[in-house]
């Protein structure tokens, strides 16, 4: 067995991207910068939110409806940030985490909006633990998920997954049902999604005594209790992403994408992903649903040599009501893994375009959909 380090030992549902200071023209959807952007959320056309990092510093930039600006009042100084998400202009939630001073690993970090600054938190998690997706309906109901270790060694069997509720004033952690993990191995939540205090999704992984993926789980809420749902589409796709807008509609995605319509779930082929060549070509790392409008994000590769070579290509997926339609960016060299929508005509995917030269650092892209095509500022 080998020990689990805080890279190997989890997936995220949420996106890598690149950026630092600076800010394009009002009138331009785009926000190009260094650094790295690790998520995306949006309530409308004039509210979203984008959080990452800069080297060590937090960044947080929000989209007012004509221009991406930093907005980091409040934050940890040296939090790297990994995800969020928001139900009003007023409502948001930031995880992350901190090292501090002297200890070998993370503590985790959660931050709130309140509409005009950042506030840290607490919350009742262990030490070493990793929060890797949040969830948010209102002011009195969010998600977060995610895993912690039992033991300073970091090894597969040490890793559980474990589950935090906002009920409006306190953070509280949620039991979950016992979970038959691989022997030797352990398991973790990667993602998380809920439309009332009544009804949430949560998607994991379970993980081999070697710290391979070994299958997917779905977990439940119906507003008492979590219970894990066998009928899942999960075991064939190692589901990272889990996304719901109603009690009738959901959606998973890993390797395969499963769609829930309220009784049951049907397994939905992903074009692209179904070919994927090594342990990176074929990849979703995103997954955004409004109304019935999805979107997958990720990347794929074309032959086992050009996955070999890591050569990806960006996956930006579109739900037709029949099946996933491609929908190419503006640039083949972008890396996208985050994804925010709010209706047919507006979508957001946030990534970064790989440096050119050793010399050069990479540059944060945020995408927007039209309706019709994505379009951004070119990066600078």
């Amino acid at each position: 067995m080998r020990a689990l380090g805080m890279r190997s030992a989890f997936i995220t549902a949420s996106l890598v991207v690149l950026i630092t200071g600076g800010c394009v023209p009002p009138d331009s959807t785009g926000y190009t910068a260094d650094g790295m952007l690790k998520a995306v959320a949006a309530t409308s056309a004039s509210n979203a939110w984008a959080v990452g990092n800069n080297a060590q510093t937090p960044v947080i930039v929000h989209w007012n409806g004509s221009k991406w600006s930093s907005v980091t009042a409040g934050v940890p100084a040296a939090a790297a940030l990994e995800a969020v998400a928001a139900s009003s202009p007023a409502n948001a939630w930031v995880l992350g985490s901190t090292r501090p001073a002297g200890s070998k690993w993370s503590t985790p970090v959660i931050l709130q909006w309140n509409g005009r600054a950042w506030r840290a938190v607490p919350s009742p998690v262990p030490s070493d633990s990793y929060l890797s997706s949040v969830s948010v309906t209102s002011p009195g109901n969010a998600w977060a998920v995610g895993l912690y270790f039992t033991s300073p060694t970091h090894l597969p069997s040490t890793v559980r997954p474990i589950a935090l509720h906002w009920n409006g004033s306190v953070w509280q952690r949620v039991p979950l049902p016992r979970l038959a993990a691989p022997a030797g191995g352990g398991a973790q939540l990667t993602g998380v999604s809920a439309t009332s205090a009544g009804n949430a999704w949560a998607a994991g992984v379970f993980l081999s005594d070697q710290g391979d993926y070994a299958a997917g789980f779905v977990l439940h809420w119906n507003g008492s209790s979590w219970s894990q749902v066998p009928s899942a589409p999960a075991s064939a796709g190692d589901p990272i992403a889990v996304a719901a807008t109603a009690t009738d509609y959901a959606w998973l995605a890993g390797s395969v994408a499963g769609l829930w319509n309220g009784r049951d779930w049907t397994t939905v082929p992903i074009p692209l992903v179904q070919t994927h060549f090594g342990d990176r070509g074929g990849q979703v790392s995103a997954l955004a649903v409004s109304g019935h409008v999805a979107w997958l994000a990720g990347d794929y590769c074309t032959t086992a040599l050009a996955c070999a070579n890591g050569q990806l290509l960006p996956l930006l997926l579109r739900w037709t009501g029949a099946g996933w339609q491609f929908t190419p960016p503006p640039a083949n060299t972008a890396v996208i893994f985050g994804l925010a929508v709010t209706s047919p005509t507006s979508a957001w995917a946030v990534g970064y375009m790989p440096p050119y030269t050793s010399q050069e650092k990479a540059r944060m892209v945020i995408l927007h959909w039209n309706g019709s095509t994505w379009d951004s500022a070119a990066p600078v």
